[in-house]
């Protein structure tokens, strides 16, 4: 993977008396080959001014310098200390834009020099933020103080000395005493902001004023060095250097100076920096100067580096030579350089063994890849996943590069570790465009992966509408099985793409194979009922799918709309059993039955749909949404003639389950379908439907069960009553329930 660490000053607008967002120390990340890489912070500058001015009459008269308006307002009864909503007064507007007579006027009349915005910057802050050195003189003369700081903690030292204003930066030491010591949060000193601005006077001043040349920032550990080579002022690198600046000090990310100036494209920081010693192939393993170079496309900067000395081959900590830099980031003056200067580098391979090609393709910069492949760069190499760089710009929709590699000598045959062909990858990317070129090609619509996945399985898992439309006109096989037996349609009815699953069945190849099933019995139709899918639902019922198969557990789609709570699936499914049994099939079994001897008043009974279908464990229907408390679902099961008999291998009831349950809605719209026999029907362990809910403590179960006559005396395997199960599970009510009923006050509220 490519990394790079960049410093890039991420900050916001500052408007003043608007809005004032913080400064972010740019500790954001970049996207680079599928990896996130954190972005190495420099020091932020200063907030900026803005010439926004709030609608106070004084604030506009300071910002205009308009000193007989101003005087104007404030004989008329103004405020001197009015601010905005930020904090902002008149003085600091005046101190900001350099009007020295608003100045006076405002401190004359008692203006407080101190006051702090909502940044924490005071009017001495803003003038010298702008070099304005004679109002720095009169706020200091009218008692500044001048160790305020603001939010990120600077001084007005490191605003004049960022403001390359050495008159500022001199008044405040020589005259005022200012601390040149001063940090900020982060550690910047004011000898940091100077070399970032480049300025060597301001440099020369603090140092002289005993400013500590190798002082290190909090976050980055970065030196006045490494500011000064980033600003590339030859100048200011001189004379730190010339102070016993460390020329290859480097941050915990391996960032030295040399590495800075290479980043920037400073040829003459570059040359100063390497005739003072630094280390060209600083922190190998890391990231050299020459990684920099080659990212940002400063070709100048990379061939001093490597006529001075640099190592082509040189590795990140991802094993990535300056030529993989530059292929990936599409430098291609960059790239021809590093190619010239060693010509062996094409082959070399970076993490996960990918060759520049790779890289080059995998991003789609043609005249790169055009070049690669010019001078022999192999164009069916594979990384570690068998992934050849073709396979990568099809899956990425490169069709340039694509066609370029096809033309080259590329196999669009070539499998990856997961058997993926470029016409696997262009279908999982989407690239309709890839597909048509790999199949101009020669490649196979038919390609198999290790699952037996085609193109078209892939096309259709990932919802590429376009791209399964370009392979079934391609001739796909829509009907085409993986390993599991599964179809394409069975992926757009599970993945409940109703636009797919409709595009695939209007092919007739698959309409003939709509009851088809997966390894595991299911059919689109069970899969379509188990998500609760109803417009998925009725377009396979519209193209014939049929609604009375059982998977290998025996479940039916009904079964598995039910235990799932679809209650508009149940409804569906049970009116298109209604139809399919009416179907010119299934009359023709009928008539063919009734010609048998004795079944011809078998075949007159008015049909019913199949609701009690059971599971491998006895379960129908009914058990099932009794079982996951779908009441709206048991009302409409029993409303169609959901039989309340039967039940699980175990023994239960529906009934059985409802009570144990504690599920009263089930438990009444049951009972008013059952017989006294069912509601005394006992299980394999001769519970009743009374021994469970007593046993489990559901008081308006057993009530209701009691009202329903059920009977109290019997016993189950163990001889134990319902009555006594209550009270031996501590369900002191109920058991007192059962005692009144026993007693003879059947009768309760329930």
């Amino acid at each position: 993977m490519l990394t790079e660490y960049l410093l890039l000053p991420l900050f916001s607008t500052f408007v003043l008396g608007m809005g004032f967002p913080q400064l972010a120390m740019a500790n954001a990340a970049i996207k680079v080959v599928n990896q996130e890489v954190p972005i190495l912070s420099t020091i932020p500058p200063s907030i900026p001014i803005n010439n926004f001015v709030a609608p106070i009459a004084l604030h506009r008269a300071a910002a205009q310098g308009n000193v007989s308006i101003l005087r104007s307002s404030l004989e008329a009864g103004a405020n001197v200390h009015a601010v905005d909503s930020y904090q902002t007064t008149a003085l600091h507007i005046a101190a900001a834009r350099g009007h020295l007579f608003c100045v006076q006027e405002l401190i004359n009349v008692g203006a407080k020099v101190n006051l702090t915005d909502s940044f924490g910057r005071t009017p001495l802050y803003l003038a010298a933020q702008k070099g304005h050195l004679p109002i720095i003189r009169e706020l200091m003369i009218a008692g500044a103080n001048m160790r305020i700081v603001n939010q990120q903690g600077r001084t007005p030292l490191h605003a004049a000395a960022e403001a390359d204003s050495v008159a500022c930066v001199s008044y405040l030491l020589d005259r005022r005493g200012a601390n040149v010591h001063a940090v900020d949060a982060d550690l910047v000193t004011p000898l940091h902001c100077a070399a970032l601005a480049g300025s060597l006077a301001s440099v020369q001043a603090l140092i002289q004023a005993g400013a500590k040349v190798q002082v290190f920032t909090k976050q980055d550990k970065l030196t006045p060095l490494h500011m000064a080579a980033q600003s590339g002022k030859v100048a200011c690198i001189r004379f730190l250097l010339q102070h016993h600046a460390n020329v290859n000090t480097v941050t915990p990310h391996g960032i030295s100076p040399l590495y800075l100036a290479a980043q920037q494209g400073q040829l003459a920081a570059l040359q100063e920096l390497v005739q003072h010693k630094a280390a060209i192939n600083a922190v190998e393993g890391l990231h050299t100067p020459l990684h920099a170079a080659a990212l940002h496309g400063h070709v100048n900067g990379l061939q001093f580096l490597l006529e001075a000395g640099g190592n082509p081959q040189a590795r990140d900590k991802e094993q990535n030579t300056p030529l993989h830099v530059a292929a990936y980031y599409g430098r291609l003056t960059c790239l021809q350089l590093l190619l010239r200067m060693s010509p062996e580098s094409i082959e070399v391979l970076a993490a996960k063994q990918r060759t520049p090609l790779h890289l080059a393709a995998q991003a789609g910069h043609f005249a790169c890849v055009e070049q690669l492949v010019a001078i022999g760069a192999a164009v069916n190499a594979v990384d570690i996943y068998h992934k050849t760089p073709l396979h990568l710009a099809a899956f990425h929709g490169h069709n340039r590069c694509l066609n370029l590699l096809i033309q080259t000598g590329g196999n669009v045959h070539l499998v990856t570790e997961e058997c993926y062909t470029p016409l696997h990858m262009a279908a999982k990317g989407n690239q309709v465009a890839a597909v048509k070129l790999l199949l101009q090609a020669g490649a196979k619509l038919d390609a198999l992966d290790r699952f037996h996945h085609t193109p078209l399985h892939l096309a259709a898992n990932f919802q590429h509408k376009d791209c399964t439309i370009a392979l079934i006109e391609q001739g796909a096989a829509v009907d085409a099985a993986n390993q599991w037996g599964i179809m394409p349609f069975h992926i757009a009815a599970k993945n409940g793409d109703f636009d797919l699953l409709q595009l695939l069945l209007a092919n007739e190849k698959c309409k003939k194979n709509i009851n088809a099933a997966k390894k595991s019995g299911s059919t689109a139709v069970h899969i379509v009922a188990k998500k609760g899918n109803i417009a998925c639902l009725e377009a396979l019922i519209q193209a014939g799918a049929s609604v009375r198969v059982c998977n290998k557990a025996k479940e039916t789609p009904l079964y598995l709309a039910a235990s799932n709570g679809h209650l508009a699936c149940i409804e569906m499914l049970i009116k298109a059993d209604e139809q399919e049994n009416g179907s010119p099939i299934a009359k023709k079994l009928k008539n063919k039955l009734a010609e048998q001897p004795g079944m011809d008043k078998l075949v007159k009974r008015k049909h019913k749909p199949k609701l009690d279908v059971a599971n491998r464990l006895g379960e129908t229907a009914l058990h099932a949404a009794v079982q996951h408390g779908h009441t709206d679902c048991i009302l409409l099961l029993l409303r169609h003639g959901a039989s309340v008999k039967t039940r699980r291998k175990t023994g239960e009831t529906p009934l059985h389950t409802a009570a144990q349950n504690g599920c009263l809605v089930s438990v009444r719209a049951i009972l008013a379908a059952s017989t006294q026999s069912d509601i005394d029907a006992v299980d394999n362990y001769a519970n009743t439907p009374l021994h469970l809910a007593a046993q489990n403590g559901h008081l308006s179960i057993v009530r209701t069960l009691i009202n329903a006559s059920a009977s109290l005396k019997k016993r189950n395997k163990f001889n134990k009553t319902a009555d006594y199960l209550a009270l031996q599970n501590g369900h002191v009510a109920c058991h007192k329930e059962l005692e009144r009923a026993l007693q003879g006050k059947r009768q309760l509220p329930s």
